[in-house]
């Protein structure tokens, strides 16, 4: 069952990225970028899911290179992980 949520999650969002790629993003929010700054403060990937308000399959998508977290989700990766040239951690 874990997998099926994750393979429809991928889709979704590909399917989302395919509709929505006029929204550039930020650049320096890279899927390395989010897994060591998670890893650097000792969160899961269930706990960094929980404080931005998805599920951990979209961190493990993230972080996975499965899709891009959309600017929204972008906004609140910064306010919990800091921002990549203020922590020194841009990957």
């Amino acid at each position: 069952p874990r997998a099926r949520s994750v393979e429809k999650l991928t889709d979704v969002f590909r399917k989302a990225g395919e509709r929505g790629k006029k929204a550039a993003g930020n650049p320096q929010i890279s899927r390395d970028w989010i897994a060591s700054r998670r890893k650097d403060l000792g969160l899961s990937q269930p706990q960094l899911a929980d404080r931005i308000g998805v599920g951990p399959a979209a961190i493990w998508c993230w972080e996975n290179g499965r899709a891009k977290p959309r600017p929204k989700f972008q906004k609140k990766l910064l306010a919990v992980l800091g921002n990549p040239d203020r922590n020194g951690s841009s990957h």
